[in-house]
């Protein structure tokens, strides 16, 4: 399993709330995806990131549960991939503290599913984020490029397509 997410900070232009995207994929094939205004109007976009890395992660974990109650194993992480480098890093290691309360809950709701083994947060370039579909207005040559491989292609094979570069997985530097 792997989800991609993705938020477009103060997209709306009346309220200057965030968009949230999110594509999930069970065995290479999109299952559902969601689109929502964020709740809250953050000032940041690590806010607006970490908002919609926090929703990910509670869909994630009701996805695996419904999924063991059909009597389906996993044994395995779910991949979580997003485009916030900040947000991944944080979430993958303990050193950060927050002091806006519903970020603190966002960041620790997801670093707990991390520590838990639940989820795996990689960072991949925004270039090849296939939740930017669902979050911005894209180009023409772009929109085609992410729509094929969402409809056509594999994500894993379109992730692993990237140089490893593009892909960084929870335990990689930032250094590049």
């Amino acid at each position: 399993q792997y989800n991609f997410v993705d938020a477009d900070h103060a997209s709306c232009q009346l309220i200057r709330r965030s968009v949230t995207g999110i594509i999930h994929f069970f065995q290479s094939t999109p299952m559902f995806f969601y689109v929502g205004r964020q709740k809250t109007v953050e000032s940041s976009t690590y806010g607006s990131e970490s908002v919609a890395a926090r929703i990910a992660t509670e869909q994630i974990i009701a996805q695996r549960y419904r999924l063991r109650m059909m009597g389906v194993p996993i044994n395995t992480s779910t991949v979580l991939i997003g485009d916030n480098r900040s947000v991944q890093i944080s979430a993958s290691t303990p050193s950060s503290s927050l002091t806006k309360k519903h970020l603190a809950i966002a960041y620790h709701k997801i670093r707990e599913s991390v520590a838990a083994g639940i989820t795996l947060f990689l960072w991949i370039k925004t270039l090849f984020n296939i939740a930017d579909l669902l979050t911005k207005p894209l180009n023409g040559q772009r929109h085609r490029s992410l729509t094929s491989y969402l409809l056509f292609g594999r994500g894993e094979k379109f992730m692993k397509g990237s140089n490893s570069n593009d892909v960084l997985d929870a335990d990689d530097s930032v250094a590049d």
